[in-house]
């Protein structure tokens, strides 16, 4: 994980990604952070913001087909 500061931002992602990832996780986490929630989710006990949090993943889970 590494932390990247936009606009006065900090962003928690993964490594190694090229601009146009990074543009783009940074707009989505912009969306979820304005319409979801500003809470991160956790991956490898990691916080990172493009990650939704265990609570709401348990309200959008899709019943097994």
């Amino acid at each position: 994980m590494r932390e990247y500061v936009f606009d006065g931002k900090v962003y928690r992602l993964p490594n190694d990604l090229n601009d146009f990832q990074l543009s783009m996780y940074i707009h989505l986490i912009d969306w979820k952070w304005n319409h979801l929630t500003p809470e991160p989710g956790y991956h490898a006990s990691k916080p990172y913001d493009a990650i939704l949090p265990l609570e709401m993943k348990k309200q959008y889970e899709l019943p097994p087909v």
